[in-house]
């Protein structure tokens, strides 16, 4: 027969048809149909229980057992051997008998007669045929808004066979609001952006990129400045997609972001403007010198490594937890390098209140929930999906689970953390004891600690994957998003915006001996980090990084900003009849366990959840909190606060309302909001009834309203 040439783009790909056979093989022919018909997926057959009684492993992850539930289960009724066409398994498939999934097969097809004609052989395993190489070929990434792009796939077979399975890889689009794909591997971009495609043949997935321009001609940006590798990845990738990048922020609003992404806190007007009066070419390096030396950058990065950690005292047991925080705190403050911090972290042993990094082995209910923890963690990757079955999108199997799993099972994780060499994990699929794995990389001896291998596979050798997940989570703090979202879910069918510069940044990582300041200030120096923020922009331009987003503050972040500007701290903890006796706290950078009782916090969006990793953003809770409660009312015109300092100094109108705006906002207001500002406390006075005397207290509130409309505004509560 001849081989089969596809057109696509430029290139001609030829591919060999399906060979010639005796009988079909289950596990490389009958079984990708089966999966392309979705019979295996988990709405389907393929969930953990099955459906209706029949029970196919995900994806057909276990062709075995598969082939032993088709012939054998349900006493041989799901297939005839001697009348095919009469098979329950057909007839099902085929929507002869009703059936929920549908008809996903017909009769006159090529996948349909192929199945018939393996009952009629007697449904046999075949002869064994194993995937040595899946590819698919897409032709060049670029492709136009409402360009149809067939996409083809061939696999290549121990047998030495090559085939064509085009028809019977499962195509999926990432988003089908973005790209319209067709079950035969057409696509076509609706919206334009990155299109990421997943093509599945029995466990190989593939990502394709499709990359489709904002305008038909690559933009020139050849002339746009550029400071280190992250502007060059990011203004070549601006260019394929014919965005144009946004200007440089002002001075102002660079200063406050970089300081709110650093150290968690607003500039001082005193620093404004001595940077907006610096006019030397390494202003912006002293900057960044300052703040990643004082302890407010201690603060914020500590709470950063804490919740990243899971500190929490409902898990740690409150010594724990305060143990934990000062050596997290005492990590920071020194400099040492993160690859040296992970190795610590995953060797540790001793007595959690002299040896407090051990707390992160406490903190898990057991070995397998730990295991999971360094997976999302370290690895950036969702193990636990590999619990029950093989990853479905990912390279982890059950194996590299139970066997990381293993590894820590044989820790007692009491007072005292020791290798006891006792303890196990039984493979839920062998019911054997799981042998202590490296994910995806071999099995280790047992009968001795695996967790040294374990801490050198993650941070050493040249591309260690803590490096990666690390860097990802460190772009995220700086820039919104991270390279890779979700960012602890890394995996080659979620591929990075920008492969090459995760990369790039894990591999300076590792050469600058782990030493992620560098890598913070290699990312804040970047034009790609100080460009404008341009909420008019489309959303997609924001997230190819042509502008900086309009991020909201932390909860943390807000209240240290409020105290800022207010200048009236108040005590963020409230006692409980559970927790009586609390030390007094006024900055909410400080309150790294989520379990501490802080009403402000938990109403402005904490996540107080044992084992919480991330902000919800409060919500409408949060805004109905600021609107109506006594978080911002209590502080406005307070005995001591920054208005009635003001007003007792005898300030105008005009003074008051620059200086909250270079407090809030580092910047002063335009000669428009200025005006109206000071229009509205004017008018507020004539409100007054006629003849009435204008009191301080009447211009107290009016002030005292502006300030809260500040507090409230968007630009306010958002690291624009």
């Amino acid at each position: 027969m001849a081989a089969t040439t596809w057109l696509i783009g430029a290139w001609l790909v030829a591919v060999a048809p399906v060979p010639a056979y005796d009988v079909p093989d289950f596990d490389t022919q009958v079984l990708p149909i089966l999966t392309r018909a979705g019979c295996n997926t988990g709405a389907c057959h393929g969930a953990a229980a099955g459906q209706q009684g029949f029970h196919l492993s995900l994806w057909g992850s276990d062709p075995a057992a598969d082939l032993l539930a088709i012939r054998h289960e349900a006493r041989g009724r799901r297939v005839n051997l001697a009348r095919p066409e009469l098979s329950l398994l057909w007839r099902k498939a085929t929507g002869e008998l009703d059936h929920d999934g549908g008809g996903p097969l017909t009769a006159d097809s090529p996948a349909g007669l192929l199945v018939l004609d393996w009952i009629g052989q007697g449904a046999p395993r075949g002869a064994e045929r194993r995937l040595v190489t899946f590819e698919v070929n897409a032709g060049p990434p670029l492709c136009a808004v409402g360009e149809s792009r067939p996409l083809a796939a061939s696999a290549h077979f121990n047998d030495g066979t090559m085939q064509d399975v085009s028809q019977t890889v499962v195509w999926t689009a990432r988003d089908p609001a973005l790209l319209d794909l067709t079950p035969e591997g057409v696509a076509r971009p609706l919206r334009p952006g990155r299109h990421v495609v997943l093509a599945r043949f029995l466990q190989e997935v593939r990502a394709i990129v499709l990359v489709a321009p904002h305008a038909a001609q690559p933009l020139d940006l050849a002339a746009e400045p550029r400071t280190n590798l992250v502007d060059d990845e990011i203004l070549d990738s601006l260019a394929e997609l014919a965005v144009r990048p946004a200007p440089p922020a002002a001075d102002g609003a660079w200063l406050r972001r970089v300081t709110l992404d650093l150290t968690g806190r607003l500039p001082e007007a005193a620093d404004l403007a001595r940077f907006e009066q610096d006019h030397s070419s390494t202003r912006r390096e002293q900057i960044l010198d300052r703040l990643l030396a004082g302890p407010e950058f201690v603060d914020h990065w500590t709470l950063f490594w804490g919740r990243l950690l899971r500190l929490d005292s409902r898990t740690m047991t409150p010594g724990g937890a305060a143990a934990f925080q000062a050596r997290i705190r005492a990590f920071v403050a020194s400099g040492q390098g993160a690859g040296a911090w992970i190795r610590e972290l995953l060797t540790a042993h001793g007595d959690y209140r002299e040896h407090a990094e051990v707390n992160f082995l406490r903190g898990s209910g057991n070995a397998r929930e730990l295991a999971e923890q360094v997976g999302r963690t370290f690895l950036g990757a969702r193990l636990e999906c590999a619990n029950c079955h093989n990853h479905p999108l990912d390279r982890w199997t059950q194996d590299d689970y139970h066997g990381l799993a293993a590894i820590f099972a044989t820790l007692e994780r009491g007072e005292t953390v020791r290798y006891s060499g006792r303890g196990e994990v039984t493979h839920p699929r062998t019911r054997q004891a799981a042998l202590p794995r490296l994910p995806g990389v071999s099995t280790l001896a047992a009968g001795h600690d695996a967790r040294p291998e374990l801490a050198a596979w993650l941070t050493e050798g040249e591309e260690p994957p803590a490096a990666r997940a690390l860097v990802n989570r460190l772009w995220r703090e700086v820039f919104g998003q991270g390279l890779v979202e979700p960012v602890d879910d890394l995996r080659a069918t979620n591929p990075p915006t920008h492969p090459e510069l995760l990369t790039e940044l894990a591999a300076k990582l590792v050469a600058e001996d782990w030493d992620w300041r560098l890598t913070l200030r290699r990312l804040v120096l970047s034009q790609a980090y100080g460009r404008a923020a341009a909420p008019e922009r489309a959303l997609a331009e924001a997230t190819h990084y042509a502008a900086a987003a309009w991020r909201p503050l932390s909860p943390e972040s807000y209240l240290d900003a409020v105290t800022q500007v207010t200048g009236l701290p108040q005590n963020l903890l409230q006692p409980t009849p559970e927790v009586p006796n609390l030390p007094e706290a006024s900055q909410a950078a400080n309150l790294v366990d989520p379990a501490l009782p802080s009403a402000a916090l938990d109403a402005l969006g904490r996540c107080a959840l044992p084992k919480c990793t991330s902000q919800s953003g409060g919500g409408r809770t949060r805004w109905l909190h600021l609107m109506n409660a006594q978080l911002l009312n209590a502080r406005l015109d307070a005995p001591g606060s920054r208005l009635e300092r003001a007003l007792a100094a005898g300030a105008s109108d005009a003074e008051i309302i620059t200086e909250f705006y270079v407090a809030a906002l580092s910047r002063s207001p335009t000669p428009a909001e200025l005006a109206g500002w000071q229009a509205h406390v004017t008018a507020a006075f004539a409100k007054v009834a006629q003849g009435e005397r204008q009191t301080a207290n009447q211009r107290r509130e009016c002030l005292a309203d502006f300030v809260w409309s500040l507090l409230v505004s968007r630009e306010f509560s958002t690291n624009h």
